[in-house]
């Protein structure tokens, strides 16, 4: 289909206070092989993006408000929630592999198809390696819902397979520090430990 809005960072990288667009015709991808980056949410906006999105391109959301996607999003860069709340709406899914939850922001699911299910590959990163000013990064799935993905990391630590979540939710794993709802995160596979010392004699 033909694109009525399309903005192309082409290579360079901006903050705004702001995305919205309610129909799909939107478009924000960069056609650069330099990598760019959009934060959004400068002066704590809120608002919903119902285009989509392509490229070398990450997205990053600052600020208290709440930015929801919803729609598929193309990007191959990170996308990362700094602040606020970041919502994947019902009709979001991410080609992005790398989703990032830094401390004060919440990472919020309409559903569980986000990640791409069994097939997921993304690698989510929560919290921040070093720092622990601030409430911890947070998830929130609703009761009923299971968000797949790879590889599940806290501070930096990579943790173990098998499903996460709030107590009662009958997971194999908790943390009421990060998780809410009532939903599940199940993890495919343990990520690499760090501090593992290999000799060969």
């Amino acid at each position: 289909g033909q694109y009525v809005t399309r903005l192309d960072m082409n290579g360079f990288s901006e903050t705004v206070n702001g995305l919205a667009a309610a129909a799909a015709n939107a478009l924000v991808t960069n056609s650069s092989w330099n990598a760019s980056v959009l934060t959004v949410g400068a002066n704590d906006a809120t608002g919903s993006f119902a285009g989509r999105t392509g490229g070398a391109l990450s997205l990053v959301k600052t600020g208290a408000g709440t930015w929801t996607l919803d729609a598929p999003c193309g990007h191959t860069g990170a996308t990362v929630a700094g602040g606020g709340t970041l919502a994947l709406g019902n009709a979001c899914t991410l080609a992005s592999t790398e989703v990032v939850v830094r401390r004060d922001a919440t990472l919020a699911f309409a559903d569980g198809d986000a990640f791409g299910g069994d097939g997921s590959a993304t690698e989510l990163f929560v919290g921040e390696e070093g720092v622990t000013a601030g409430l911890q990064g947070r998830l929130s799935i609703p009761a009923g819902v299971e968000v797949t993905v790879f590889h599940f990391a806290i501070d930096g630590r990579f943790m173990k397979a098998g499903t996460w979540g709030a107590t009662g939710s009958g997971t194999d794993f908790t943390n009421d520090e990060i998780f809410s709802g009532g939903g599940t995160l199940r993890v495919l596979e343990t990520g690499p430990q760090r501090g593992a010392v290999l000799f060969l004699r």
